[in-house]
């Protein structure tokens, strides 16, 4: 029976009686207290994305505390960004056919390096270009035994370049998941309105889809296999 087959009947069940499963367990990762801030595609806004609200996991609630460490977090980015950019060493340097100008995110071995050592910038463009490789093979999730392979091998290796030295917030995390969840409904053929009418949980999603791992683990898993090359 394929992923979505086992959807449909899981979709019958769920309907009628209540199903529990015990979530996951997870390995933390940050290096830092839980003291961030919600999920969000932009990083203009902290509160929970839609899809992370609607998708009836307490998972991602963040406590008031930790949005308004994130607002703090955020305004202290801003703040390093307007310092930076009005640095007398960071202005642009004039040359005989034009100017050299500085910049804040630079590119090493498929990587982004940025100014103040974060990796939010790294980790927005690893999101977008998974989300661009997720639209390029639309025409191929149809076919249910190339799902799972083609799944692990482009969009969450494009995803998952580099996480072996990631420093991440709970906030950065949860961009991750989000971008997992909405990618296995996605293939799946589920629908935010029939996630929320029929109250289908995360995890539910993910072990319907061959138990896909959450995406803490698939981190944790890299950086420990990193660690023992290193050793």
């Amino acid at each position: 029976m394929t992923p979505k087959q086992n959807v449909s009947s899981y979709q019958h069940q769920i309907s009628s009686k209540n199903i529990t499963t015990e979530v996951m367990p997870c390995i933390a990762l940050e290096d830092t207290p839980k003291d961030t801030s919600s999920s969000q595609d932009t990083s203009t806004n902290i509160l929970i994305t839609d899809d992370t609200a609607e998708d009836n996991d307490d998972m991602y609630a963040l406590t008031e505390a930790e949005k308004k460490k994130e607002e703090s977090e955020r305004a202290r980015t801003a703040r390093e960004d307007k310092i930076y950019d009005g640095l007398e060493e960071t202005q642009d340097l004039v040359v005989a056919d034009g100017f050299v100008s500085f910049t804040k995110h630079f590119k090493y071995l498929g990587s982004y390096i940025s100014y103040n050592l974060r990796d939010n910038y790294d980790l927005e463009t690893r999101i977008a270009t998974a989300n661009q490789s997720m639209g390029a093979l639309r025409n191929v999730w149809n076919n249910p035994h190339m799902e799972i392979y083609l799944f692990r091998a482009i969009p969450m290796n494009l995803l998952l370049w580099g996480c072996e030295t990631w420093s991440l917030r709970q906030v950065l995390l949860n961009k991750l998941e989000v971008f997992l969840h909405r990618s296995v409904r996605r293939i799946l053929g589920v629908s935010m309105p029939q996630v929320k009418e029929e109250r289908i949980r995360n995890v539910h999603m993910c072990q319907k889809f061959y138990d896909l791992p959450r995406v803490r683990n698939m981190i944790a898993a890299r950086q420990m296999d990193f660690v023992g090359k290193m050793a």
